[in-house]
């Protein structure tokens, strides 16, 4: 029985001997022996490692290539003017047969063409007039037609021929500057016509001078002629062209500082309170006070809204403006407008080309010129 348990003993020995050198073995091998299910891992392999020197970002998308830069076209220089051609201070008519057919059409050459035809022949005016062409026009604009005189299509006709030759690629032509002056200073030519002309002044002077003054400076005496001009019409009340040149003076005082501002502000001032005034300048006198925050023409802009004698356009002006220049003070005279019936103080007004003041629609216009002037004082009460 001894003999027998030292033989299970000596047994059991030797298979945790061989158990060991098992494992040992195993060990050498580079295999670990297994861990239980419930704490097994599973590993997976990363990503090789990056060269040291090498950024690496992760690649979502192949790479775009940059968008090549579209190539810079290269500018036309610019068209020579027409030379100066002592032909245009003096423009008279070249044979018809060196002029285009538009030309022709323009200048009424052409048997049985309507207005239509010519208005669309002006609408195509290149903007390289060549010399005879220009002079062609020039001759045109300055003659005076005493069969069209007053005509609104003529002299739109040569409103639009102005405009084309403004428009030229290099600038106003040698001579146009000239021409608009003595259209201007020709009392014989159409009123009408001399107010347009007036009206682009502005224009002209932009294009012709867009810098800042200098010293020497090509055509300096055409520059002081027109500037003369400007202020002449300005000074001239009963003239339809006043109120065309104050509003081309405002407009070149915004860029030029030696248009003097001031003198546009005493000059529009002037021009509101005087009776004799053209309505037209009167209208665009009182608007310019108010744009410019002349508050000196309040009280023109209250005498004027007041007067039920005088026409309709030139109160709604007033009214704008004491909108503007107004503050609560003003609020009573706005407020005689406002009601159902009410037309401000005075009669009521005359009838007149531009609208009659007593007519429902008059009032009504009265009433919503001054509801938007109480608006406006109100803003500025609240800035």
């Amino acid at each position: 029985m001894r003999r027998n348990v030292m033989a299970v003993a000596l047994f059991t020995v030797a298979i945790a001997a061989t158990v060991m050198l098992c494992c040992r073995f195993l060990a050498r091998q580079g295999t670990a022996s297994p861990e239980p299910a419930a704490t097994a891992r599973v590993v997976r392999p990363g990503p090789p490692p990056a060269p040291a020197a090498t950024a690496v970002t992760p690649a979502t998308s192949p790479p775009r290539a940059a968008p090549a830069r579209p190539r810079r076209r290269p500018t036309a220089p610019r068209p020579a003017p027409a030379p100066k051609c002592d032909a245009l201070l003096h423009p008279a008519l070249p044979p018809a047969e060196s002029l285009s057919d538009d030309i022709r059409l323009i200048l009424g050459l052409t048997q049985g063409a309507g207005y239509d035809e010519r208005i669309r022949a002006a609408h195509r005016l290149g903007k390289e007039l060549g010399v005879d062409e220009l002079q062609a026009l020039y001759w045109f604009l300055l003659r005076k037609d005493a069969g069209a005189a007053g005509s609104l299509e003529h002299n739109a006709l040569r409103n639009d021929v102005l405009a084309a030759l403004l428009k030229q690629a290099a600038g106003p032509p040698y001579g146009l500057g000239e021409l608009m002056l003595a259209i201007y200073r020709d009392s014989d030519q159409d009123p009408v016509w001399r107010g347009y002309v007036v009206q682009y002044f502005a224009p002209f002077y932009e294009a012709q001078w867009p810098g800042a003054r200098q010293d020497p400076e090509p055509g300096a005496e055409l520059r002081a002629a027109m500037e003369a001009a400007c202020w002449d019409a300005v000074d001239s009340p009963r003239s339809c062209v006043a109120g065309a040149a104050l509003i081309g003076v405002e407009r070149l005082s915004r860029r030029y500082p030696d248009m003097q501002r001031d003198r546009i502000g005493t000059a529009a001032l002037s021009l509101a309170a005087n009776p004799d005034t053209s309505i037209q300048t009167r209208v665009t006198a009182i608007q310019i006070c108010g744009a410019t925050g002349n508050v000196a023409a309040l009280p023109a802009a209250v005498a004027v809204a007041q007067d039920s004698g005088v026409s309709l356009p030139l109160r709604l002006a007033a009214i704008a403006a004491i909108g503007a220049l107004g503050a609560q003070e003003h609020r009573s005279i706005l407020t005689a407008f406002t009601a159902p019936d009410a037309e401000g103080q005075g009669t009521p007004a005359a009838p007149s080309a531009a609208g009659r003041a007593g007519t429902d629609n008059g009032r009504e216009l009265l009433r919503n010129a001054a509801g938007a002037a109480l608006r406006r004082i109100e803003e500025r009460a609240h800035e």
